[in-house]
C-alpha cells in the first residue's frame, strides 16, 4: 500500500487496521521506524470510503499507546513534532468523513485510553438557538484523570446563511499525545514537582474542535474551553498559557508550532485553566517560566 503496489479496499481496510493494532500493542520491541511507517499508512486508510467500512471495535489508537512511548522518544525532535502534527490532521480528516455520513441530530462517539472523538450534526436552526456545549470527564468509570469543557456560541453560525447547510461539530481529546511531544524524564503516573526549562511543555490534554461550515468567531464571541492540568504540582515560577497548534507555521525544519495568537487566559488555578480563542483548531496549555522579580 505504501509503495502503491497494492490499493486498499473496503474489504481489507479493517483487516489492515486489525494487524496494525496487534503489532503495536504487542510486548516486543517497537522501533521509531514502526511509528513513522504506521503514520504514513494511516494517512491512506483514513479516507472516507475506508473509514466507514471499519467496525468501531477496530478503530483503535494504538500509535499513542503506552507501549509505543519509548519508540516515540527515539525519533528525532523535529520528526517527533511532525508526526503528532500529522496525527492531529488525521483525526480531523476522520471526523469530517464521519460527519458526512451522519443524519441531523445524530451523535457519534468513540473513546479509548488515548483518544476520544465526538461528532454531532445539527440543523442550522437548532444550532442558532443554543450553540454547542460539552462537559466531560477523561478516563474511565474507575479512574478519572481529568476533565474538560468546550463552548461554542450560537453566533458562530451567522444569520442569513444557507439554512439548508447542515452544521457538523467534531471534537477530539488526546489523553497521551502530550507525553510523546514533551521531553519528559519523569514518570507520567507520578509527575512530582514541575521542573522544566522549555516553554513548549504541555501541561494539559490536547483538545481539538472543528465546525463545518467554518464558524464566525471573534474576541467578543469566542470559542471557550476549560481543561484540567496534568501536573498540578507547580509553584509561582510557572504560569499557564493558552495555545493552539498552528499548522500554517510549517517550514523545512518543523511541521507547525504552538502559538497563542488569538487566544488568552481568562482564569486559572493549580488544577485548571479557562481559555478563550477567536478561532478553532487544536488547543493545549503550555507552562511559561516567569522571571523572578
Amino acid at each position: 500500500i505504501l509503495h502503491n503496489r497494492s490499493q486498499p479496499t473496503t474489504e481489507n481496510a479493517a483487516k489492515t487496521l486489525k494487524y496494525l493494532k496487534k503489532a503495536l500493542r504487542r510486548n516486543s520491541t517497537i522501533n521509531s521506524g514502526d511509528i513513522i511507517l504506521t503514520n504514513h499508512l494511516l494517512k491512506t486508510l483514513c479516507q472516507e470510503k475506508y473509514i466507514v467500512s471499519v467496525p468501531p471495535k477496530r478503530r483503535k489508537n494504538a500509535v499513542g499507546s503506552e507501549n509505543c512511548r519509548k519508540a516515540w522518544k527515539r525519533i528525532s525532535r523535529r520528526r517527533r513534532f511532525s508526526l503528532p502534527s500529522n496525527m492531529l490532521q488525521l483525526a480531523d480528516t476522520i471526523s469530517n468523513n464521519i460527519g458526512k455520513n451522519m443524519l441531523i441530530d445524530e451523535f457519534f462517539e468513540y473513546s479509548d485510553q488515548d483518544l476520544a472523538i465526538r461528532v454531532k450534526k445539527y440543523s442550522p436552526s437548532s444550532f442558532r438557538s443554543a450553540g454547542f456545549r460539552i462537559k466531560s470527564d477523561i478516563g474511565n468509570s474507575t479512574t478519572i484523570t481529568g476533565h474538560y469543557e468546550m463552548i461554542m456560541p450560537p453566533s458562530a453560525l451567522p444569520n442569513g446563511g444557507d439554512d439548508s447547510e447542515e452544521v457538523v461539530v467534531a471534537m477530539t481529546v488526546y489523553s497521551s499525545l502530550q507525553h510523546l511531544i514533551n521531553d519528559e524524564t519523569q514518570s507520567t503516573s507520578d509527575p512530582g514537582p514541575l521542573n522544566i526549562t522549555s516553554e513548549d511543555y504541555i501541561n494539559s490534554y490536547i483538545l481539538g474542535c472543528k465546525m463545518q461550515p467554518y464558524p464566525k468567531l471573534s474576541d467578543s464571541d469566542p470559542f471557550i474551553f476549560i481543561v484540567s492540568h496534568f501536573n498540578v504540582n507547580f509553584n509561582d515560577t510557572y504560569q499557564p498559557r493558552c495555545v493552539f497548534w498552528d499548522f500554517q507555521a510549517s517550514s523545512s525544519n518543523e511541521s507547525g508550532r504552538w502559538s497563542s495568537e488569538g487566544c488568552e487566559v481568562i482564569a486559572w488555578n493549580k488544577t485548571h485553566t479557562h481559555c478563550q480563542c477567536n478561532h478553532l483548531t487544536h488547543f493545549a496549555i503550555l507552562m511559561n517560566v516567569v522571571p523572578s522579580n
